[in-house]
């Protein structure tokens, strides 16, 4: 008999644990973040959610069309990954009248219809007049659901409302829906998983194994020794990021704000918690170029440097350098550590992306 597979990185052999709401088990690596991802999606309402893998697969398929037709002539205004980080909202779909009519006509285009359905849907008249199907409340529950911009023309509002209802045919509404679920649910949600995610928790896993002794999986996070000897505590969040960091000093604990850079949010999360791990692990090297970790590293002392008139070390500075008296005694403590360029990758934090880092790795080792 195969032994069961963890749900999230696919990964068997391993001690497995229940993870509420959904049917399966995760490894106790996966298992924190897995919740708190289902967690943020839970007001997601089951008529647009992929019922099936087929359905998931077919609901990603839907997200590569509209992700080409973005980058086409005038597509009109758009949600982007970009308004997760900067606002908090979860929204890819359309933003404008124009964006709202090349989406519909997009799916007319790569429906197929049936024998039943209406011969020229979208042109011709629906089996349904506009007020049987209630425009105003099929609006009501786009807005409830999350959909950022309400078409405000009275054809398109109908339009919409006939293809929630089914009235242009099954295949219409099934390609509908399943452009609302991803417009409105991120590609780095466990319920949107693909290869990436369970490719990404593997590689965590394997960073694991690789950093024994000073990275470990505790139930609720990672916990980092860094190379200064500080204890970090790496958790679940269900607010953007979607991470927390934390110093852990005897029974107290003191968070670190470590904000993602742009283009962060287009990242697999599995890939932001490995940059991190792998930051926190060389923790003296990092807070040279994190400032909020380098007070919890270096001190305060760090920030109370006396004015110095010398250009080339305001230079030196300014690009990171640490100053002799500091370096020598850091090259002595990393003397037991591993081959420290194959973590000076780390430092493109929330940039690099897991093939990257791999390949960078090999050749580097090459």
């Amino acid at each position: 008999m195969m032994a069961e597979q963890c749900i999230s990185c696919g990964l068997n052999g391993l001690e497995l644990i229940p993870v509420h709401t959904i049917k399966g088990r995760c490894c106790c690596v996966c298992a924190p973040w897995v919740a708190m991802s289902l967690r943020r999606t839970n007001r997601v309402p089951k008529w647009i959610l992929p019922p099936d893998s087929f359905s998931l697969a077919y609901a990603s398929g839907i997200r590569a069309e509209f992700e080409d037709l973005k980058s086409s002539h005038r597509p009109g205004r758009w949600g982007s990954q970009g308004m997760l980080r900067e606002l908090g909202l979860s929204w890819s779909g359309p933003c404008s009248e124009r964006a709202w009519t090349v989406a519909l006509d997009l799916i007319r285009q790569r429906s197929r219809f049936h024998r039943n359905d209406p011969p020229n849907p979208f042109t011709s008249t629906p089996s349904a007049k506009p007020e049987e199907v209630e425009t105003n409340t099929q609006m009501e529950i786009l807005s409830d659901l999350g959909v950022l911009y309400i078409p405000q023309k009275e054809v398109l509002k109908e339009q919409v409302a006939h293809l929630m209802v089914g009235n242009y045919g099954n295949e219409s509404m099934k390609r509908f829906r399943a452009a609302l679920f991803v417009w409105v649910v991120n590609d780095a949600e466990f319920i949107t998983r693909g290869p990436a995610w369970a490719k990404g928790f593997s590689f965590v896993r394997q960073i694991l194994e690789e950093l024994n002794g000073r990275v470990n999986s505790n139930g609720g996070g990672f916990q980092v020794i860094g190379s200064s000897r500080n204890t970090y505590q790496i958790s679940p969040r269900r607010n953007n990021p979607h991470y927390v960091i934390t110093r852990i000093v005897g029974e107290k604990k003191a968070q670190i704000c470590i904000d993602p850079t742009p283009g962060a949010e287009e990242l697999v999360l599995a890939d932001v918690i490995v940059t991190l791990i792998l930051s926190l692990y060389d923790d003296q090297m990092s807070a040279r170029h994190i400032d909020t970790l380098a007070r919890h590293v270096f001190g305060s002392q760090r920030n109370t440097v006396a004015p110095s008139l010398d250009v080339n070390q305001l230079w030196g500075r300014v690009l990171g350098h640490i100053p002799v008296e500091q370096r020598t005694n850091m090259e002595e403590q990393r003397t037991n550590m591993e081959p420290f360029r194959r973590l000076r990758i780390a430092m493109e934090r929330f940039q690099t992306s897991i093939d990257h880092w791999s390949r960078t790795t090999q050749e580097e080792e090459e």
